[in-house]
């Protein structure tokens, strides 16, 4: 008789819990995404739930020595894109940094959108320009905000040296 006890204790716990408006409940079904092709641009692929279903890639090298990858990462759910690339232990050792950029020429509306990265983020803009002499040196990849991916985009990424002197380039379209 004791189990039985224990299960209906349990069982008129939840009951009480549920009362006082606590409760236990399954997860969330996964959300659609906030935005959609030009309604993205400018905004964060996190902020509004978008995820790559497709990307090309590009490598930038100085001389026979790979900096830095680049990647034209689109969601189809968003109909987006948005440049994400990473430095090499090579660059990361030399102490080279890097600058990050996605654009279209031509998005749904018939106008030009461009993201770049380290700048400002989640504006909503139809541009976001990254400052002089401001770029990313860290391990972990880096992204720019996304564009409408309605038609042709291009990702990019700069390579400078520790002077901030250019050395290497390269870019992806999709």
């Amino acid at each position: 008789m004791r189990p039985m006890r224990k299960a209906l204790a349990a069982l008129m716990s939840v009951f009480m819990l549920s009362l006082l408006g606590v409760g236990v409940s399954a997860a969330p079904a996964s959300a659609a995404p906030g935005c959609y092709g030009y309604s993205c641009h400018g905004y964060d692929l996190y902020h509004f739930g978008c995820s790559y279903t497709s990307t090309t890639a590009a490598n930038a090298f100085s001389g026979n020595t790979k900096l830095a990858t680049v990647y034209n990462r689109y969601s189809a759910g968003c109909n987006s894109n948005w440049a994400e690339a990473i430095l090499t232990p090579a660059a990361i050792n030399a102490g080279d940094k890097m600058a990050i950029s996605v654009s279209t020429d031509r998005d749904s509306m018939g106008t030009s959108e461009e993201m770049d990265a380290p700048g400002p983020s989640n504006t909503g803009a139809l541009m976001e320009g990254w400052y002089a002499n401001v770029f990313y040196s860290g391990s972990a990849s880096a992204y720019s905000d996304m564009v409408d991916g309605t038609n042709l985009t291009w990702a990019s990424v700069a390579v400078y040296d520790r002077n901030g002197n250019p050395i290497a380039s390269n870019y992806i379209a999709q």
